[in-house]
């Protein structure tokens, strides 16, 4: 699929339904990595920092976590995922204009649920 169409469709995902999934966006080797970098940050960062800056269901449980803000300012790998490129494509594709990326946060909150998450 070029790249033009794959994100169209994205955004025409995103517009009906406030979320979109991008298969592939994070794909093979730069998913595991992205993968590890989150568990390491969830078991090495997380527990050194303020309870503001991470939320969980149960705090004895960090498998347990629903989310965690402003992770780049803590952390250089999520500072560089921020300002990288790819992401700021996705995220001008899907919101439809320039943006200004403000943090890097986690949340676990499963799609459709609860309150609305801001982009």
């Amino acid at each position: 699929m070029a790249e033009e169409t794959k994100w169209r469709a994205a955004k025409e995902r995103f517009d009906r339904d406030g979320f979109a999934v991008v298969p592939g966006f994070f794909g093979g080797a730069d998913r595991s990595e992205w993968l590890a970098q989150i568990d390491r940050y969830v078991g090495q960062v997380a527990p050194t920092l303020d309870p503001n800056h991470v939320f969980y269901e149960d705090k004895s449980r960090p498998e347990t976590l629903l989310r965690a803000e402003r992770m780049d300012e803590f952390d250089d790998y999520f500072r560089s995922l921020k300002e990288s490129g790819r992401c700021r494509d996705i995220a001008e594709a899907l919101l439809g204009s320039p943006v200004a990326p403000q943090s890097v946060d986690i949340m676990g909150k499963a799609p459709r649920t609860g309150q609305s998450t801001p982009p």
